[in-house]
This record gives C-alpha cells, structure tokens and sequence, in this order.
C-alpha cells in the first residue's frame, strides 16, 4: 500500500511538471533559446528523468518481490518431491523398508531354516511351542521381501550358512521350500502337522522309558504325563490359531496307545 502510494505521488509530481516542459517548447518557437534550455533543464527534463528512473527502479524492485514470494513456494515443491522420492527409495513396493530386509538377511534366514528343523525333529513339545511362536513373530515378513529381485540371492546365502553351521543335517524340502515361497497357510498347515508328530515323538520315547521303569506306580505316573502332554499338544493348535481339522483326531489315536 505504501509503495503505491509513492508510486501515485511521482506520477502527479511528473504531471505538474509537464507545463514547464510545453513552456520551455513555446520559448524555443519564440527564438529565446536561452531561457528555454535553463527551463527545459532546471524544472523540465532533470526532475522528469529522475522521477521516471525512480518509477522504473519501483517497479523493478515489485518484480523481484513478486519473484521473492514465489520462490519458497517453487522451494518448497522440490523439498516435498525430494522428501518422497527420498521414502521412495527407502522402501520397496511392498512396504518392507530396507533396514528390516537387511535384518532378515543377516538373522531370520537363517533363524528360520533352524526353526523348521527343529520342528521337524524335535519330540520335546514346550521346545516345538517355542519354535512355533518365534516363527509366528517372524514369518510375515518374509512375504514381502519374497517379492524383490534380490530374495533368490537372500535365499541361498542363508542355505549356505546354516550348511556350513550345521554341516552333518540334510537340508529339507521344508526348510527349502517355506523359505524360498514363503507363504502363511502352508506355514500353519506346517506347523499343525509337526504338533501331532511331536507328539507321537514324544510317545514313543515315553512308552520305551515306561518299559524301563521298575514300579508299577511310576509306569502309572508316567502315562498321566503322556495323557497331558495330548492336552497341552491340542491346546496349542488354539494358542496359535493353527487350523486343526483332522489333527485332533490324530492326537487321540495316538493317545489310545498309551
């Protein structure tokens, strides 16, 4: 408002001096040179110039204020596009950021190759709920990481260091496979199976360890054991939401030969 203001005042002032510029032409006709030049210069031309700069440099400077203003606008655009682009390249396609993929590279690989073992192996159930657990923790996000260029590479660095580790086991078609096309149903189906496996493991161990034993009332006792470990093997397929449709029948057929 202000600057306008001064604008409007030149512009008037530049007015007002237009009848000595007209006048100062008059003399010229009249032969009287002299008293035209010292008009046309003194009140005429000098001041009109100086006020016309000045307009000029006004302007100028609403110019690059306007240039001003715009800027942090344009600025801010490029950091908002910097910023994304940034996030673009921190994350992949499948929403599995970077520095997860690098934790899945360096341990759950590898985690998750000796996890399955166990579960294929062991007849231990509190040690199979554990494993069970872990990998219910870990296992999603294997599913996105599946999905980028560099999983196969993944894949075979993890076999390879669970083979140098553990150089007297077969590597399963499970462990192999669960890792390579992870994928949560079959994990679950997986998972149920080697309960009901577990625990025919653990059976027949109990039953020769109960054949060992002296007294009656110990065989007693350690057939209560097997009964509730059946117990603790069917809850659970509940605990961790393990579709048990036929393996619970399979638990009882197991416990009707203890």
């Amino acid at each position: 408002m202000k600057r306008v203001l001064l604008i409007i005042i030149k512009i008037i002032g530049l007015c007002l001096l237009s009848p000595f510029i007209f006048a100062s032409i008059g003399l010229f006709f009249a032969r009287d040179f002299s008293l035209a030049v010292f008009i046309m210069l003194l009140v005429g031309v000098i001041p009109s110039f100086f006020i016309i700069m000045s307009l000029a440099k006004t302007r100028k400077h609403h110019a690059t204020d306007v240039q001003d203003v715009a800027l942090p606008e344009k600025t801010n655009n490029v950091s908002v596009r910097k910023k994304k682009k940034e996030k673009d390249h921190s994350t992949t396609s499948n929403h599995i950021s970077l520095t997860d993929f690098n934790k899945i590279r360096a341990f759950q690989a590898k985690q998750l190759l000796e996890s399955i073992y166990i579960l294929e192996t062991t007849k231990t159930l509190d040690t199979l709920s554990g494993r069970i657990d872990f990998i219910s923790k870990i296992y999603a996000n294997f599913i996105p990481a599946s999905k980028l260029t560099i999983y196969q590479s993944l894949v075979e660095e993890a076999i390879d260091t669970y083979k140098v580790m553990y150089y007297d086991r077969i590597t399963t078609e499970n462990q192999v496979s669960l890792l390579l096309y992870p994928n949560i149903d079959k994990m679950r189906w997986f998972c149920s199976d080697c309960i009901v496996n577990c625990y025919e493991r653990y059976v027949e161990y109990q039953i020769t360890k109960m054949n060992e034993l002296k007294t009656n009332t110990a065989r007693v006792k350690r057939r209560e054991d097997m009964i509730a470990k059946g117990n603790f093997a069917r809850d659970m397929f509940n605990t961790y939401s393990l579709p048990d449709i036929g393996h619970l029948d399979s638990i009882e057929n197991i416990r009707k030969r203890i």
